[in-house]
């Protein structure tokens, strides 16, 4: 209808308006808010109709998305906790339909809550929402899990089980979805939301702390390459990402320290490269003591090993 299409075009612009804006969160919400009291008044003139469900789960999705601060900066993850609880449940009414697309739907907006409730601590619910999202994933026929679609959100909801069930200790079950995540993700027809990168090289990096601790070297480095590749990946999109920039600098330096423990012939190229990354990362990132703290210690550490080669 002509008030479906105007409500769409509203949210839709009011949330790209404000992504990106600097200043606090709340306010940029507050912006959100009008349209979705909009949205809510035009479903109850037309109870249960499947396209302002969606609507109003795709605006309730952005709010979400603003408060947690994965649409800019700012962070209210409270509020972002209420967002997502009113995303699950039109996600819940649009999965009556029956539609591959809202079943599909139905555990991402599960997933996305998770990860907002492990952000508060909440760890018990995180991991059980983020079980119940796999779980009623796997559950979709066939049909619905091997399309280009279902891939792609199988890929996201794994890599997010490995954030929530890593947030307090990083477990077998991490392990077992953040490497299931990316098995999947090697599909070749798959076009990963960039965000999901970040996700897993911060997911990959958790768990080669794991196994650092537990003196597993080899795992440990395996898992910081991926991080590496997530993190390069990420900047393809946005090389002007100064958390990117500064999370691959750091996890980059780690890496070249790990292939030189191993005695791997590929600790000199990581060493340069953990020397670009961080150089570069020095003049943008915010905390700039502590860019230059690590690059001066990756510096010590490269003329350690160069000089261990004989060289000066």
């Amino acid at each position: 209808s002509t008030a479906q299409s105007l409500a769409s075009n509203v949210i839709f612009d009011a949330y790209d308006g404000v992504r990106d804006l600097p200043g606090r969160v709340d306010a940029k919400v507050k912006i959100v808010d009008k349209t979705l009291s909009s949205l809510e008044n035009l479903l109850r003139q037309s109870p249960g109709d499947a396209k302002t469900i969606d609507l109003l789960a795709n605006a309730y999705m952005r709010a979400g998305d603003i408060s947690s601060g994965a649409a800019g900066e700012g962070v209210d993850i409270p509020g972002a906790v209420k967002y997502y609880r009113r995303l699950v449940e039109f996600r819940e009414q649009a999965a009556r339909f029956g539609t591959p697309s809202s079943l599909t739907q139905l555990p991402v907006a599960r997933i996305r809550l998770a990860s907002a409730m492990g952000r508060l601590q909440q760890i018990d619910e995180a991991m059980n929402g983020a079980r119940r999202a796999i779980q009623e994933f796997e559950s979709l026929p066939a049909s619905v899990r091997q399309t280009a679609a279902g891939k792609g959100t199988r890929v996201t909801l794994y890599d997010f089980a490995c954030e929530i069930t890593g947030f307090n200790s990083l477990t077998a079950e991490a392990l077992k979805y953040c490497t299931l995540a990316s098995e999947f993700a090697g599909a070749p027809e798959l076009d990963i939301d960039p965000r999901i990168l970040m996700v897993r090289g911060s997911n990959w990096a958790k768990l080669a702390v794991l196994a650092r601790s537990n003196q597993k070297a080899e795992e440990a480095s395996r898992f910081l390459a991926a991080a590496v590749e997530s993190y390069v990946g990420y900047l393809k999109v946005h090389p002007d990402s100064a958390d990117a920039q500064r999370g691959l600098a750091i996890i980059a330096g780690h890496y070249a320290v790990m292939q030189e423990s191993l005695g791997s012939a590929e600790a000199r190229v990581a060493y340069e490269k953990a020397l670009e990354a961080l150089t570069k990362i020095v003049g943008v990132v915010k905390n700039r003591t502590q860019a230059e703290q690590i690059l001066a210690w990756i510096h010590m550490r490269y003329a350690t090993f160069l000089y261990s080669k004989g060289e000066k």
